[in-house]
């Protein structure tokens, strides 16, 4: 289907360096119109009132860093990954930690070059004991 669009020139001018930025990198020609037409298809599923994040590329893959999991397929996998990220669990007994605490072990773990996750399992390690020991009645020291 045919359809006919004002943009403002910004816009206009925008896709048309999209396009020269593509041919530079692929030496494929496309055309502003086309690279619009692709825009408006990949985003079709979207209510245009519905709020989005876009990430530019820097951000996405410092995202994906974070994330340790490899690239992100689409956004069930980023809430999946930061789920699994912002999720500990011991046995079935998730443990709720703050904002705060997350950045504190992220922070221990870029110290010792270690994921998230093994600073977290070694830091459920260290509490068995002291964990075991106040259920029995002790005094948590061993």
């Amino acid at each position: 289907m045919k359809l006919q669009l004002q943009v403002s020139e910004q816009t206009w001018e925008a896709y048309c360096d999209h396009a020269d930025r593509i041919h530079g990198l692929t030496n494929q020609t496309v055309s502003p119109e086309s690279l619009m037409a692709d825009q408006l298809q990949r985003f079709a599923h979207v209510i245009p009132s519905d709020r989005i994040v876009v990430l530019e590329p820097a951000s996405r893959a410092r995202l994906e860093e974070i994330l340790q999991g490899g690239g992100l397929a689409d956004a069930k996998d980023l809430v999946a990954k930061v789920q699994n990220l912002a999720s500990l669990e011991i046995g079935k007994v998730v443990v709720d930690f703050s904002p705060a605490q997350w950045e504190e072990l992220r922070n221990l773990a870029r110290r010792n070059a270690k994921t998230v996750q093994d600073v977290a399992e070694a830091t459920v390690r260290g509490m068995e004991s002291i964990f075991f020991n106040h259920l029995s009645g002790g005094n948590g020291n061993g």
